[in-house]
C-alpha cells in the first residue's frame, strides 16, 4: 500500500508504506519500480503519513509529527537518517507534507487536531529548514466555516497537501 508520493526536481517519483521506512521510485510512464531502498541499518517502523523532497534531503513524517530526514539511496542500499522531533504529538494527527520553496519550510498538514482551542479550525504547521532567527515553527489556521461554507460538511479532515508549483498556492485533498 502507497501512503505517500513526492516528485523530485528531476520528475522522478518516489513513494512510501504505511509502517516501515521503505521508499521505492517509481517509473510512473511505464508503471515499473525502479529502485528501492530503506533508511536506517534496521527497518525502521511508524506510521508514515508523507514524503517530500526539499533539495538534497528528503523528509517521511509520522503521523505523531516526527520527521525523518534522509538522502535518496541506491537501489537496495540503507540510508542513515536522522529524526526531527517536532513535539507537535498531542496537537495534532498529521497526515500529509509538502516542502514550500518560498518560505524554505515543510508544511506539516493536521488531520485530527488534538487542541480543543484548535478544533473549529484547518491547522497547518510550517517548520523552517534551517533554524535562525525567529521561531523554526510556525502555525497557519483557517477558521472551518469560511472552508466548508453552507455545503453541508461536518468537518475537513486533510489527507495531503502539497504547493501549486505555479501559484504558491497550497493544495488540501480530504475525504
Amino acid at each position: 500500500e502507497i501512503s505517500g508520493l513526492a516528485l523530485t526536481a528531476e520528475a522522478r517519483l518516489l513513494a512510501h508504506g504505511d509502517e516501515q521506512g521503505r521508499i521505492a521510485e517509481i517509473d510512473y510512464r511505464r508503471g515499473v519500480v525502479v529502485k528501492r531502498f530503506m533508511i536506517g541499518e534496521q527497518p525502521v517502523q511508524a506510521d508514515f503519513e508523507g514524503i517530500t523532497v526539499a533539495g538534497d534531503a528528503v523528509f517521511l513524517l509520522a503521523s505523531n509529527g516526527k520527521l525523518h530526514e534522509f538522502r535518496e539511496g541506491a537501489n537496495g542500499e540503507r540510508v542513515p537518517y536522522t529524526i526531527h522531533d517536532t513535539q507537535l504529538g498531542r496537537e495534532c494527527e498529521f497526515e500529509g507534507v509538502a516542502f514550500d520553496p518560498a518560505i524554505s519550510s515543510l508544511l506539516l498538514a493536521c488531520k485530527h487536531v488534538g487542541r480543543k482551542s484548535l478544533r473549529e479550525f484547518l491547522v497547518i504547521y510550517r517548520w523552517k529548514l534551517r533554524a535562525g532567527s525567529g521561531p523554526r515553527l510556525s502555525r497557519l489556521t483557517v477558521p472551518l466555516d469560511r472552508l466548508i461554507g453552507s455545503n453541508g460538511w461536518k468537518g475537513l479532515h486533510p489527507s495531503d497537501i502539497t504547493v501549486d508549483p505555479s501559484s504558491g498556492n497550497y493544495v488540501l485533498i480530504a475525504a
